[in-house]
């Protein structure tokens, strides 16, 4: 037990570590990081969490180097971001103008002291968030700012299926840092839209730890929860979908 317990707080040490680079001082590098070590995925997954969002106001919490609200943007979602790291907001400011994304409605502030009035949006997503998001201020902060039947949306991991060296490599990597199996390998990760989410949930790297953790805490803050699988040849994300309880009569 002790030493199960030791491998989880060195995962954890990863993490952090990992995290405060990419969003500080390396937070130039972080675009290059995730296209390259994922093989093209992150993008495939962060985009996962958009069919899944509701209304037109949309919170993005942890929005780093901006990706996602281009995206959202382009969608016709009206689209805010929050940001602890001020190396990110720049990067997403810059990338912004390239792209000619205007306004850019971002500010610095942390997850667990939004600066919004209550009731400000349909729906709110993060996407490969550290482990803030599964803090109960947090999560009653979201809760907050979230309309009655509101949508939190977070995608937590992905996983590449390993079917060459490379992706093997990459596939054993994230094993080392989120703990738990990988993933299906040969013709079964070819189906992992056809698997059981919750066979799925119990197997599965990002379903150790922090993420059942998340989803308790947010059973605990009065969302109820469904899992998705975002899945395609190259790999797939985990999409879970939080709902604020409708408390008051329609006409939002």
């Amino acid at each position: 037990m002790n030493n199960v317990k030791g491998i989880e707080r060195l995962r954890a040490e990863l993490r952090r570590v990992a995290f405060e680079a990419l969003y500080s001082q390396f937070a130039w590098a972080y675009d290059w990081v995730s296209r390259t070590f994922f093989l093209g995925q992150w993008r495939v997954w962060q985009r996962a969490a958009i069919p899944h969002l509701k209304g037109h106001a949309v919170l993005e919490v942890g929005l780093g180097t901006g990706d996602m609200q281009v995206d959202l943007t382009r969608r016709g979602f009206t689209a805010w971001g929050i940001e602890l790291s001020p190396q990110m907001l720049r990067q997403a400011r810059r990338k912004a103008r390239r792209q000619r994304i205007a306004p850019l409605r971002v500010c610095r502030a942390r997850a667990q002291r939004l600066p919004f009035p209550d009731s400000s949006f349909n729906s709110a997503v993060a996407t490969f968030p550290s482990d803030y998001i599964a803090e109960p201020q947090t999560l009653s902060e979201l809760s907050r700012v979230l309309k009655p039947g509101g949508r939190l949306v977070v995608v937590p991991g992905g996983w590449l299926a390993p079917v060459d060296s490379k992706g093997m490599m990459l596939e054993w990597l994230a094993v080392v840092v989120y703990g738990g199996k990988s993933a299906p390998t040969g013709p079964a990760a070819k189906e992992l839209t056809a698997l059981d989410t919750e066979k799925l949930m119990s197997s599965a790297h990002w379903a150790s730890g922090w993420v059942k953790l998340l989803n308790g805490r947010m059973i605990e803050a009065g969302f109820s929860v469904r899992v998705h699988v975002a899945s395609n040849r190259r790999g797939a994300a985990l999409v879970m979908v939080a709902e604020k309880p409708d408390s008051e009569a329609p006409g939002d």
